[in-house]
């Protein structure tokens, strides 16, 4: 069974300068981390991250994500 929870998050860009190294070390361990699958896209649906466990639940490594369209994503999987 596929569950999501969708957040919509307006915040300044996240960048070395604005968040300290010791906060991005632990935000990215965590997700690094997760069971669950992780995403971070923009306005526009693009995959800006996935977390490792994409290729565990979903069978398509993160690096194949990342850079796509969620809406391309899931349009695919209705033709299934």
């Amino acid at each position: 069974m596929l569950r999501s929870i969708v957040l919509s998050v307006h915040a300044p860009p996240v960048g070395d300068d604005v968040i300290p190294d010791r906060q991005q070390r632990l935000w990215r361990t965590l997700l690094d981390r997760s069971f669950d699958l992780v995403t971070l896209s923009d306005v526009d649906g693009v995959l800006l991250y996935v977390s490792p466990s994409s290729e565990r639940l979903l069978g398509i490594a993160r690096d194949d994500l990342v850079g796509r369209c969620m809406r391309h994503l899931l349009d695919a999987g209705d033709d299934a």
